[in-house]
């Protein structure tokens, strides 16, 4: 399968954290600017690439997010966005969606049905996705129903919370950039 680049958006939510600190101000700086390079250059007509939603956002609008995301990318770099993902398994009942998920996070150990990988190793990250953005929707439905017992039963637990970040790294060109 190939991928009209043209039919794919990376879609950033996050909410403004710590912005009294120096490093997260030159941080968030480096962001907006990086996502308006590669919009100026890839966008067509009312097509933008790279949409960043860097505000406060009720729980309601993350979940319509997840609903509407063929693929959520969790890809820290240590233990820690485990809500995130179990958010974004636990709004999907239309058995749809793939989940990318870093090794370092504890939520890949029980969500068998992501698409585990190395945040360090590029190739095998932009592969995950290529996969993820190309997966057959049986093979969807066959990876949801392999959903650890109980991950149901946490929609009631994940609902009512905001995530305070989604992903931590973009790759644009072979390059990681840190988000």
């Amino acid at each position: 399968s190939s991928i009209n680049a043209s039919s794919v958006s990376w879609i950033q939510i996050a909410a403004p954290s710590r912005s009294i600190l120096e490093d997260y101000r030159a941080l968030d700086t480096q962001v907006r600017e990086l996502a308006q390079r590669i919009n100026e250059r890839y966008s067509r007509g009312s097509y933008q690439p790279v949409i960043l939603k860097i505000e406060h956002h009720e729980p309601e609008v993350i979940n319509r997010y997840y609903r509407a995301a063929d693929v959520c990318m969790v890809t820290s770099l240590h233990d820690g966005m485990n809500l995130v993902a179990k958010e974004y398994i636990a709004s999907r009942d239309d058995d749809r969606g793939v989940l990318v998920l870093s090794q370092f996070t504890g939520a890949a150990h029980e969500l068998h049905e992501a698409l585990i990988v190395n945040p360090y190793h590029i190739e095998q990250t932009a592969d995950a996705l290529y996969q993820a953005l190309t997966m057959p929707a049986f093979e969807q439905r066959e990876r949801t129903a392999r959903r650890p017992v109980g991950v149901d039963d946490r929609r009631d637990l994940v609902v009512g919370v905001q995530a305070q970040e989604f992903g931590r790294h973009l790759v644009v060109r072979g390059e990681v950039h840190k988000m």
